[in-house]
């Protein structure tokens, strides 16, 4: 990203020590104005185009804070350039700021990183990094509902504004079609995917029909269920623990439905291996364009999605599909949250900073919107509980593969496992061999580094 010039032309003026030892070197503007330095990631997906996961234009926002008289200016520096493939760089984020600081000293704000195998927030925030939020006396409290904050806690204290980008359909959606299924059906659905499955394999064999498209998976089935799912594991809500998803119920339940609905030739194509999401079993979406696959255009009968689907894609109209909606948890806080450096020698301004980007619109619309804080307003949130949606005790917590590297094959392979059991042919030895290998490969160990994880995290 080209810089804009005038930040480039402040003298070194002061030097600090922040408390992890990195020197904090403070520049000033052309107007005597101090700089203060906004870590934020970058990510490039594409080696041809560069994708900014969010493209802050440092000319526009510094225009307007001198505008409105504020007197400091602020210099945006992109974090990380790593290629989306690179997933072991993608875990090192906490390096990648470490590195920063040593040739260049502290940053004052730094916003995490969003990548699947970061959990860089445990390093940081337990290593100190952050400034201790005073958030009750900020600017921006009342913006977010004290649930919301409460999910940002490390040992009672709040270290990041929230990041509430994860209220986006914390549902679970259902769609009947009314023209293939009996009324009667549908009005005694319980919201269970055996349920579902039952309608489905009710029905007689008709090479006309799709009697079922799954866009979820089990891990998703989370959002109604008293679990989270990260990193290959469960995270239980009643025991606050780890648990080792293969030996957990619901999880399980799951699982032999889906196998069953398999077994029976419910499923509408060939389950498709999603690269990226290995546990994706059974996704109704394969691109039409990939070798091997070929869409087949037959109603739909039962639908079970997370997101609200394009009905088309199913041979049916809106006015066809009865809907079941069942509210479920919001889930991770803390990725892509934002927050003030411990080492930076311009915390007030840093703090003055975070708050114009929630509550003042001239600001927020010069870095480009809402989508550095992802903010959902209080009133939506509460809104959202009002409806039954919940917020998970693990809304904030991370399982940081910094401190389970050793572990990281364990997790990936416990994904993996999903897919060959929902299509074995014989379901329970296909659990017991897949149980015999994780504890082969030390998952014991795995569970107990997370759950002292979750307990370093004030969680129980």
């Amino acid at each position: 990203m080209k810089k804009i010039s005038f930040l480039l032309l402040g003298a070194v003026l002061v030097t600090l020590c922040s408390c992890s030892g990195t020197v904090t070197t403070q520049r000033f503007d052309e107007n005597g104005y101090p700089i203060l330095k906004w870590g934020i990631p970058y990510m490039e997906f594409e080696a041809e185009k560069g994708h900014i996961w969010v493209n802050i234009d440092e000319e526009s926002l510094n225009n307007a804070l001198h505008e409105k008289g504020y007197e400091f200016s602020v210099e945006v520096v992109y974090m990380e350039e790593v290629g989306s493939e690179d997933w072991e760089l993608l875990t090192d984020y906490t390096q990648l700021v470490k590195s920063y600081e040593k040739e260049n000293g502290s940053l004052d704000i730094l916003t995490l990183g969003t990548t699947a195998k970061g959990g860089e927030g445990y390093d940081l925030i337990t290593g100190g990094y952050f400034e201790p939020l005073d958030y009750q006396n900020a600017a921006f409290y009342d913006i977010f509902s004290e649930e919301l904050w409460n999910t940002m806690k490390w040992n009672g204290t709040v270290y990041t504004v929230p990041r509430s980008g994860s209220l986006f359909n914390p549902q679970l959606v259902y769609y009947f079609n009314n023209e293939v299924i009996p009324e009667e059906e549908i009005e005694n659905f319980d919201g269970t995917l055996e349920y579902a499955a039952k309608i489905a394999m009710s029905l007689p064999d008709d090479d006309e029909l799709r009697k079922i498209d799954m866009g979820s998976v089990g891990t998703d089935f989370k959002c109604i269920y008293d679990y989270d799912y990260a990193q290959g594991l469960v995270l239980d809500y009643k025991t606050m623990q780890a648990a080792n998803p293969f030996e957990y119920e619901p999880f399980v339940q799951w699982a032999r439905t889906a196998n069953e609905m398999y077994n029976a030739g419910c499923f509408s194509h060939y389950p498709y291996y999603d690269s990226h999401t290995p546990f994706d079993v059974m996704h109704a979406y394969p691109n039409v364009e990939d070798e091997g696959y070929e869409f087949v255009e037959k109603p739909g009968i039962v639908v079970c999605s997370i997101t609200l689907r394009d009905f088309e894609w199913f041979n049916c109209t809106a006015e066809q599909m009865e809907e079941f909606a069942f509210t479920g948890y919001i889930t991770s806080k803390t990725p892509a949250s934002t927050g003030i450096a411990a080492g930076s020698g311009n915390k007030e301004n840093a703090l003055t900073l975070l708050e114009l980007c929630c509550t003042d619109t001239d600001i927020i619309d010069a870095i480009g919107g809402k989508v550095v804080f992802n903010i959902t307003e209080k009133e939506e949130v509460d809104d959202c509980i009002a409806q039954g949606i919940k917020i998970s005790p693990y809304g904030g917590f991370m399982i940081c593969c910094n401190q389970v590297k050793e572990y990281l094959e364990i997790g990936d392979r416990a994904k993996e496992m999903l897919y060959s059991l929902c299509m074995a042919e014989d379901f329970d030895a296909a659990l017991a061999g897949i149980k015999a290998e994780l504890d082969e490969m030390g998952i014991d160990g795995y569970i107990a580094a997370v759950n002292q994880m979750i307990a370093d995290a004030g969680l129980r």
